[in-house]
């Protein structure tokens, strides 16, 4: 409770208290002004309904994980953002960790949008605001519903301090074969023996034939 207290405190007041908090599963403490779902499965028909009486078809979204924060001037600077690029559906930020002590490290300076780096880092996630169409929350929700396709646009300011991070994961490799050509490694040096160290290190550790 005390990981969602953080993140819902960081939130509470912000835009003059017109943010609606949704807690999925878990529980907050008393006066905390929160909605409370007990699954994911709900907040699909919340987002519709609420669509309807903002008249949104996909309502504007930040998904936080409980104990990230918020930066005080995460809204206003995504707000700004909207306003400059009106047709963009999702916004990212940068990040830094923050640990129980309130001391922040690490800060993660992002790349612009990049799909391919993407299948293999999701450093969106819980750090973006987006458009969410409550058709697409499904289990793995909120990467479900991420408009990706849309060109998401980068914000080169740290707005969200968090516990963790995912963890990037090596892609996958075919299998290799003996039919590979051979390769020559040239390396534009001499007498610079810690280069060449670590170059032959390296070469040792290739999975090449």
């Amino acid at each position: 409770a005390k990981d969602v207290d953080r993140t819902v405190a960081s939130i509470s007041g912000l835009a003059g208290g017109k943010v609606n908090i949704v807690l999925l599963g878990g529980a907050a403490s008393e006066g905390l002004c929160v909605t409370h779902m007990a699954s994911i499965h709900e907040l699909g028909g919340w987002l519709r309904a609420f669509g309807q009486r903002t008249g949104q078809d996909a309502p504007w979204v930040v998904a936080m994980a409980a104990g990230d924060q918020l930066s005080t001037f995460a809204l206003p600077i995504y707000a700004q953002a909207h306003r400059r690029t009106p047709q963009a559906q999702l916004f990212y930020a940068d990040d830094d960790l923050i640990g129980p002590d309130g001391r922040r490290s690490n800060p993660y300076f992002k790349p612009r949008w990049n799909p391919e780096l993407f299948k293999h880092h999701d450093y969106i996630r819980d750090s973006c605001l987006f458009a969410c169409d409550p058709d697409k929350v499904a289990a793995d929700w909120p990467r479900s519903a991420l408009p990706i396709d849309d060109m998401p646009v980068h914000i080169p300011h740290v707005l969200h301090h968090r516990q963790c991070r995912p963890l990037p994961q090596r892609p996958s490799f075919p299998s290799l074969s003996e039919n590979l050509p051979h390769v020559s490694v040239v390396v534009p040096t001499r007498n610079a023996v810690d280069l060449m160290r670590v170059c032959m290190e390296g070469l040792a550790k290739t999975q090449y034939p």
